[in-house]
């Protein structure tokens, strides 16, 4: 049987390494919490009701924003929020607009193609950012045109491994 005082005296043990490590438990559960959130993402994407799956997509973008504010470099949020970024745009962002469109209202139509615009642009700037955390200089690359960038593609992804961070 368990000692309750060694118990006692091993969790005090572990509460005391914790805090004076530097540990923060916040960012520790935010993590926890996305690898499991991004690993049961499957069950979104293979959901039945087309109209059910893609109504919780906005909370679930928001959710893991507010993630990226605690832990903004973050492999795994950053993934998930571009996938869901792009996904919640092309099923339902899209879709809004080509109907508006069908139905004669222009307006509304141009507002969901701002709206995707916006979008996929959010996408793409955490594509950026995340492969700036990996791989340095690519803004500066890029400011070179087109050669200074391709240069800087040629000297940083040299394996297939490292391609995988561009697809």
């Amino acid at each position: 049987m368990i000692d309750p005082r060694s118990m006692k005296t091993s969790f005090t043990a572990l509460i005391l390494l914790l805090l004076f490590t530097g540990c923060d438990i916040q960012a520790f559960a935010v993590k926890a919490t996305a690898r499991t959130t991004a690993r049961a993402s499957i069950a979104l994407e293979s959901h039945w009701d087309y109209e059910l799956a893609t109504s919780t997509m906005p909370g679930s973008i928001i959710q893991f924003e507010g993630m990226l504010t605690i832990v903004p470099e973050d492999e795994v949020i950053l993934l998930t929020l571009m996938r869901a970024y792009v996904g919640y745009t092309y099923a339902v962002v899209e879709d809004l607009a080509e109907i508006a469109e069908v139905e004669g209202d222009y307006e509304t139509a141009q507002y969901q193609r701002d709206r995707a615009r916006y979008l996929y642009q959010r996408a793409k700037d955490l594509g950026r950012y995340l492969i700036s955390l990996k791989k340095g200089g690519m803004e500066e690359a890029m400011a070179e045109g087109v050669e200074g960038f391709e240069a800087w593609l040629e000297k940083n992804f040299k394996k297939e491994k490292d391609a995988e961070l561009l697809l």
